[in-house]
């Protein structure tokens, strides 16, 4: 809305429903960062809040002033058991340090880097192909690297030669995959939802380019070489008398060796991707429980200041969820906080009345609240029992549905 113009330094808006003074804007390159906010706001801590530090809801990032992370590490550990904080089993909590970078892209690396594999074996695949045509180029010009080793050319100079036309083919193909790469990133992009953190903020810069230039490089250095050292080495009369003719005086077993490399190479990345293929097609049938077929998901949030009490939020929701049902073609609508792998939602312990709690049992559980007809309108099958009904929010007793591996978990003696 103001362009990322410092001129509004000073100036007074309205977020969350609270009037705040813009003191800065942030560089553009905090968008390379997944939080995915637009404004920050000092975190200012009741009491009670300070002291209720056993749920652990705060992120706490800070710059380390040596390389040293484990005295860090016992350092951090220390405070936090001076601070009292203890988990679900009372045993005092420690801290463990993770870079920023593996914070963010510890759910992408298992996926990004097969993926580097499969892209460099695509590209040794295309630089063996290159360096056996190369080779089999190099036999027809056979009488004319001759002429010019008979006029002089030593064959260092031949290689320089030869090294440089593969050059110029390895620069064409780098300029030519930026080019093709800048429309898939685009058209990738576009694919992905608006919360796929850094994929979805993925671009070209400066990296991806000097990547693309040293891989061009190793390629020229590995794959030219080679046919640039086998093909300056001739014998000046035989070439001179086959008359240009691609004389070979026996079986070429370097180019049959890159053949052979070639087909192994592609038979190995053929069978990936068919197993890869075969997996996804897997994946794409299996039950989810639940159907995301023709369902729209949309986020919105009520901002407390504006509705302080329950019943103005419930109010509110009743609103959005009557407004989105006349929409036409809207069969039904419900909220929920969290949709389904969404990820995240608030946490509790949990234990049978009859129970007594001992020590040392993980009882965590994940708790998302919805209103009527949630689990009809994602497609949820409900194997017992009844679905939340409006009736629930106004009776004295609660209810609540439960997974099936919570009702085993509850069913079975403790």
């Amino acid at each position: 809305q103001y362009g990322g113009s410092p001129a509004i330094l000073g100036r007074s808006v309205t977020l969350d429903g609270k009037p705040r003074t813009i003191v800065g804007v942030m560089d553009s390159s905090i968008d390379r960062v997944p939080f995915g906010y637009d404004w920050w706001a000092p975190l200012a801590l009741s009491a009670e809040q300070a002291a209720n530090i056993g749920p652990r809801y705060l992120d706490v990032i800070g710059r380390l002033r040596s390389t040293d992370s484990r005295a860090a590490a016992a350092e951090l550990s220390t405070l936090s058991r001076n601070a009292g904080a203890v988990g679900d089993t009372g045993a005092a909590l420690g801290v463990r340090l993770e870079s920023l970078k593996a914070h963010f892209s510890a759910g992408a690396r298992p996926i990004l880097l097969p993926l580097l594999g499969a892209v460099l074996a695509v590209v040794l695949l295309g630089a063996l192909n290159a360096a056996s045509l190369l080779l089999a180029q190099g036999q027809s010009r056979r009488a004319e690297i001759a002429l010019r080793a008979s006029l002089g050319a030593g064959r260092a100079r031949l290689v320089r030669q030869l090294l440089f036309e593969s050059a110029w083919l390895t620069g064409a193909a780098a300029a030519l995959s930026l080019v093709v790469s800048l429309w898939i990133v685009d058209s990738l992009k576009a694919l992905l939802p608006y919360d796929q953190g850094t994929l979805s903020n993925g671009a070209l810069d400066w990296r991806s380019a000097v990547f693309t230039l040293v891989l061009s490089a190793a390629i020229t250095s590995l794959c030219g070489l080679l046919p640039a050292l086998r093909n300056s080495s001739i014998d000046l009369r035989d070439a001179l008398l086959g008359g240009g003719r691609a004389v070979a005086g026996g079986p070429d077993r370097l180019r049959r060796t890159l053949v052979m490399l070639q087909v192994g190479l592609a038979i190995t990345i053929g069978t990936a991707g068919a197993l890869m293929a075969r997996t996804t097609v897997e994946l794409m049938a299996a039950p989810r429980g639940y159907d995301a077929a023709q369902v729209l998901t949309a986020a919105a949030q009520f901002p407390s200041r504006e509705y302080p009490s329950s019943r103005q939020l419930r109010d509110a929701i009743a609103r959005v969820a009557t407004a989105a049902e006349s929409i036409p073609g809207v069969r039904n609508v419900s909220l929920t906080t969290r949709v389904p792998l969404s990820g995240g939602a608030p946490g509790s312990d949990l234990a049978l009345v009859s129970d007594a709690f001992k020590p040392g049992t993980d009882r965590q559980v994940r708790i998302r609240f919805v209103t009527p007809g949630y689990f009809s309108t994602v497609g949820t099958p409900l194997l017992h029992g009844r679905d939340v009904a409006a009736s629930d929010v106004d009776t004295a007793g609660l209810v609540v549905l439960v997974n099936q591996t919570l009702a085993r978990r509850l069913a079975e003696p403790s």
